[in-house]
């Protein structure tokens, strides 16, 4: 880089006719701009200029260099003003991943809605069933479901930001109720089948549950299925095999047309968090802040409808759990308040 930065303090020398006349503009001495190009001529080892008491005159190898020089740094200009746009034009391409579960049902209809709205954005969407490090695969969003209690150690270059939640509905058919008898309380699921929906959370074999008074856990031991993909687990509860705990997305339509009945609403505890996962730079791109606000608003559109359909079925209001303002403007907070790596190191 001093090299650059020589090559650059040459060429002002030579638009300026001298050294003090460069050093006043780049803020620099005349002995401190004498230093640079001497050193960039030590390197090259060739004489670039012949100095006068009152004049500066360019060698033919110095009126070459020159004139490359300043093509070159015309060059370097126009590709960081072209980086520089990619922030603040919507346009160029973005490279999103998320898991299975919320991406085909929530995040990928809502991305064709995104591109549908701005056309000179182009998005690679790659889905999974496991979440990934977007540095390690150059991706510039990453998408995944992950509970409060689910922690990850947090790194300097990576930023992180809540999208929205996803609301869980334990669910059975009503062939299976009507077999096996209703439930009078959550305890008594103990001694019923169980499908468990398992995912790559250390969380997602045990239940969470509100009893009024305080939440309460339940550990799924052996369930009589087990799978990390909900359609099968959903096509289990709908031929009457047992009972689940599901996303609302999985089941809301079910629910609606009477195939499922939903279980202990008001007492099933739902902390899932939809985390979008990014590389940290000093400035965001203007798309891809575009897309988080965007993802944000849809989620929280359909959180909105969960809660009032919620509070429609007698449960209570904040059942859901934190809104996502709150929760983004706390975790805002809390990200601020975290020292970054350099101001650790003092």
């Amino acid at each position: 880089m001093s090299y650059l930065r020589d090559i650059a303090v040459f060429v002002r020398v030579v638009d300026m006719k001298g050294f003090a006349a460069a050093g006043r503009a780049l803020g620099l001495t005349a002995p401190s701009v004498s230093k640079q190009i001497a050193r960039l001529e030590a390197e090259l080892g060739v004489a670039l200029l012949h100095r006068t008491t009152h004049n500066l005159f360019l060698t033919d190898a110095g009126g070459e260099f020159y004139e490359r020089c300043v093509r070159g740094l015309a060059e370097l200009e126009g590709a960081r003003a072209t980086a520089l746009s990619f922030n603040d034009e919507l346009r160029g391409k973005l490279r999103v991943h998320c898991t299975l579960a919320v991406g085909q049902v929530l995040i990928a209809p809502a991305i064709v809605e995104f591109m549908a709205e701005h056309r000179q954005i182009r998005i690679d969407l790659e889905m999974s069933s496991m979440p990934i490090n977007p540095m390690e695969l150059q991706v510039d969003v990453a998408i995944r479901t992950k509970t409060p209690r689910e922690t990850s150690p947090g790194h300097v270059s990576i930023g992180r930001r809540i999208l929205g939640r996803v609301r869980h509905m334990l669910v059975a058919s009503p062939a299976y109720l009507e077999h096996t008898g209703a439930l009078a309380s959550v305890e008594e699921l103990r001694g019923r089948d169980i499908l468990l929906y398992c995912t790559y959370s250390t969380f997602s074999d045990t239940w969470q549950f509100h009893d009024g008074r305080q939440d309460f856990a339940m550990r799924i031991e052996d369930p009589l299925l087990k799978s990390n993909n909900w359609l099968v687990v959903r096509d289990a509860v709908r031929k009457g095999l047992g009972i689940a705990r599901l996303p609302e997305f999985a089941v809301k339509a079910d629910i609606a047309s009477g195939r499922l009945v939903s279980l202990f609403e008001s007492q099933v505890r739902s902390d899932l968090q939809v985390q979008a996962v990014f590389p940290r730079t000093q400035r965001m791109p203007a798309k891809t802040r575009l897309l988080l606000d965007f993802l944000t608003q849809r989620l929280a559109a359909f959180e909105g409808r969960s809660r009032a359909a919620l509070v429609a079925a007698g449960g209570p209001a904040d059942d859901v759990g934190e809104s996502v303002e709150a929760a983004a403007g706390r975790q805002e907070k809390a990200e601020a308040g975290k020292p970054s790596r350099r101001s650790r190191r003092g």
